[in-house]
């Protein structure tokens, strides 16, 4: 006995069932049958929107609102790293005077190459930044300056403008660090 047989009652059904709907849609007239059609593809159309394509422009839109704050706590988890691999570095030789800039060169480079130290006074260094992401500046004026023993004297910073536009979330500005212990 083969695997088909049990189903060949079920065949027989279906190709009855089919033959009556041949025999109705030939009896319909030209208009009826174009009405029937149009009803069906319409019908289709609603199942494909419903199952697939609502659900997938529904994901496209969250995905759109939840981006912003993605790329946010990655700048943060971003800046966290690059901290620690900084502090790791930081603790293995002791800070004099020469290896403080070194260090501040060092911990900038979190950063990446938006800020730059200008020339400045011996006990001061001035640092102009660039299009740096707000979260990152922000995390590395609360730790690094301690850290390397220089203290924040003044801070100036405005968002960034590119292409004509103020862009949030990055910063343009200058950060005045004060050599010797911070307060």
């Amino acid at each position: 006995m083969s695997k088909f047989t049990a189903l060949q009652p079920v065949w027989l059904t279906v190709q009855s069932k089919l033959a009556l709907a041949r025999q109705y849609w030939q009896a319909l007239g030209r208009r009826d049958q174009l009405a029937l059609s149009v009803l069906g593809a319409l019908l289709v159309l609603m199942f494909l929107w419903l199952l697939l394509l609502r659900p997938a422009i529904r994901d496209l839109a969250l995905a759109k609102q939840e981006l912003p704050r993605l790329q946010y706590e990655m700048a943060q988890l971003q800046t966290v790293l690059s901290q620690i691999q900084v502090l790791d570095k930081e603790l293995v030789a002791p800070v004099d005077g020469q290896g403080q800039d070194k260090a501040l060169q060092r911990s900038l480079q979190t950063l990446g190459t938006q800020c730059q130290t200008e020339q400045s006074q011996a006990e001061q260094r001035v640092l102009v930044c660039q299009a740096v992401a707000a979260p990152a500046l922000i995390d590395w004026l609360m730790h690094a300056p301690r850290v390397l023993g220089f203290a924040v004297q003044e801070v100036s910073m405005s968002r960034s403008v590119v292409d004509s536009r103020e862009r949030a979330g990055l910063l343009d500005g200058r950060i005045v660090l004060r050599a010797g212990e911070p307060s």
